[in-house]
């Protein structure tokens, strides 16, 4: 009977998303600005912090390692969104400190084994970005990163392209799959909804690094899927 109330107990706390992992995205272009919104974010219960390509790009790969410096405790990923020397950016990630770094599904796949070697070395993870692909593609793409190694994909909805990922392709894709599955792009406390016991992660980053009062919109987040 006590094996079958905690099944039951585990079934309900995923579908209410209690497993799901919010990543604070840092899409802004100062190591000063991304570090005050992380320090509050990181006060109301974040604990994934991903280290935006933008940021990279202004500040240089010394951003992951403060960062990381600052967060220790902090899961770090580092949108390097690499498209070719794979193990190479792989490896300024990991020596700067983060845990996941990004490879581009539309990037040659000696692009994604290198990098995933690079990870596996170090015993960390490399997402698969799935910005720019399309439908057609993404069950080709999702089987190709199985067998490559690839454990992790984001299904990304680009600032330029507006809107959000589609939870129904991604519901679908599951079924065939045994990647963990992320959302990023427009997501907020609405949006994120939508991927409660479907997702294993989203990424939220200007619902709360453009907000007025970035406590009270990380608490909206985290209650909205059931993290508080």
């Amino acid at each position: 009977m006590r094996d079958l109330w905690i099944i039951l107990l585990n079934g309900w706390e995923e579908s209410r998303g209690l497993k799901l992992e919010v990543f604070l995205s840092l899409d802004v272009l100062t190591i000063s600005k991304a570090i005050k919104i992380a320090s509050e974010a990181y006060e109301e219960g974040i604990r994934h912090i991903e280290v935006g390509t933008p940021l990279i790009k202004s500040e240089g790969s010394r951003a992951i390692r403060i960062i990381r410096d600052t967060f220790p405790d902090a899961i770090i990923f580092a949108d390097m969104k690499t498209m070719d020397t794979g193990g190479l950016e792989a490896k300024i990630a990991f020596d700067n400190g983060a845990d996941i770094s990004s490879v581009m599904a539309v990037a040659p796949e000696s692009t994604w084994i290198s990098a995933v070697k690079e990870a596996e070395i170090r015993g960390k993870e490399i997402l698969l970005d799935l910005l720019g692909v399309n439908k057609m593609n993404l069950r080709d793409k999702l089987k190709r990163a199985e067998e490559i190694g690839i454990r992790r994909v984001c299904l990304h909805r680009g600032i330029d392209e507006g809107g959000t990922a589609d939870p129904s392709i991604m519901r679908e894709l599951k079924k065939e799959c045994k990647i963990l599955f992320g959302a990023a792009g427009g997501i907020d406390e609405k949006s994120a909804l939508n991927f409660l016991g479907i997702a294993d992660f989203i990424m939220v980053g200007r619902a709360i690094t453009g907000s007025d009062n970035i406590r009270e919109s990380v608490r909206r987040i985290l209650s909205a899927v059931g993290m508080r």
